[in-house]
C-alpha cells in the first residue's frame, strides 16, 4: 500500500511500490486504501496510464513518447482506451478476489476472455539494461498498447499455479492483491514494513488501551 498527495499527471504517487508480483495485479492495485471509506484512485487519465507503464517497465521511453504524441493527436481515442483500461482493471480485481477466495469465477472469465481474444500475438522480448527481466518490444504505434502487457500478464497468471497463490492484503483498509510466494502460503500483508507493521502497532495500542481501562 502507498500513501500519496493529490495525483500529479507527470509522476506516480509518492512512495509508490509494486507489490503484486505480477503486472496485472500491480495494475489492479492502482487504487490506494481500496477497502477503506475513502479510497484514492490515482489512475485518472491516459497520461497517468502511460506514467504507470513506464514506471512498471512494461513500455520503453521511446514507446511512451510516441504514445504521448498520439494522445495529443487523437484525444478522444485515448480517452476511449483509458475508459477500457478502467473496465479491465475492474475485471482483474474481481477475478483476483475470486482467486484469493480459492476459485476461478466463470462469469468473470466470460467478461475477460473476449478482451484476451482480441490481443495481438506477443512480440519479441528485449533485454533491459541493468535489469534481470525483459520487456515486450512494443513501439507505441497503437494507443491501446499499454493494455497489452497487462492482459498478457493476466493470461500467464491464470494458466499457472500462481493463480492458486493470489492473496489479498489484510491491512486495515488496504485490499491490495499479491502473489503469495511463501512456502506455507502464510502471507497476510502487501508488505511487512507497511501494512504488516501498521497492523502490529495498532493491535499493540489496542491491547495497551484495553489494559488501562
Amino acid at each position: 500500500m502507498t500513501y500519496s498527495d493529490t495525483p500529479d499527471p507527470t509522476r506516480l504517487p509518492v512512495k509508490t511500490r509494486f507489490l503484486g508480483g505480477a503486472v496485472c495485479l500491480d495494475f489492479a492495485n492502482t487504487t490506494e486504501m481500496l477497502r477503506s471509506a475513502t479510497p484514492n484512485d490515482w489512475l485518472t487519465s491516459y497520461e497517468v496510464l502511460l506514467v504507470w507503464s513506464r514506471a512498471r517497465d512494461t513500455l520503453s521511453a521511446g514507446a511512451i513518447e510516441r504514445l504521448r504524441r498520439r494522445d495529443r493527436q487523437h484525444p478522444a481515442a485515448a480517452d476511449e482506451v483509458f475508459a477500457r483500461s478502467i473496465a479491465i482493471r475492474s475485471d482483474i480485481r474481481d477475478l483476483g478476489l475470486a482467486l484469493a477466495g480459492g476459485r476461478v469465477a466463470a462469469d468473470i472469465l466470460r467478461r475477460i476472455n473476449p478482451r484476451l481474444a482480441g490481443l495481438p500475438p506477443q512480440p519479441a522480448i528485449k533485454a533491459i539494461r541493468n535489469r534481470s527481466y525483459g520487456r515486450f518490444a512494443l513501439r507505441g504505434d497503437r494507443l491501446d498498447e499499454p493494455l497489452w502487457p497487462i492482459l498478457w500478464s493476466l493470461t500467464a497468471l491464470l494458466t499457472s499455479p500462481d493463480a492458486g497463490r493470489v492473496g489479498r492484503c489484510e491491512g486495515h483498509g488496504c485490499g491490495y492483491l499479491f502473489i503469495d510466494t511463501t512456502l506455507n502460503r502464510s502471507r497476510r500483508f502487501c508488505s511487512t514494513e507497511g501494512c504488516g507493521n501498521r497492523t502490529r502497532v495498532r493491535r499493540h495500542y489496542e491491547r495497551q488501551h484495553s489494559v488501562s481501562e
